[in-house]
């Protein structure tokens, strides 16, 4: 079967633009980046931002939630996940 998709996850939201981007670079050199997604919780309000950075390393695939629901029941004080209207304006 395989695996078609990696997706870089912030799970507990403490990312920034700066480590999405190091990231990205990173797994970019054995993965090819349409076969990368990003995965990031707003925590601390930096999801966009990392969304946005992904974006302009050339990642094309965010993950996103309905009204922001969501959350990690494996990452205490995890918090919601972007706004899919957050990402119809990237």
């Amino acid at each position: 079967m395989g695996c078609y998709e990696v997706s870089l996850g912030d799970t507990i939201g403490m990312g920034t633009p700066g480590k999405t981007r190091n990231l990205v670079e990173v797994v970019a050199k054995k993965v090819p980046l349409e076969n990368l997604a990003g995965h990031f919780h707003d925590t601390y309000g930096q999801a966009l931002a990392n969304a946005y950075a992904a974006l302009e390393c050339g990642i094309s695939v965010l993950d996103s939630s309905v009204a922001g629901l969501g959350g990690c029941p494996y990452a205490p004080g995890a918090s919601r996940m972007w706004r899919v209207k957050t990402c119809s304006i990237c």
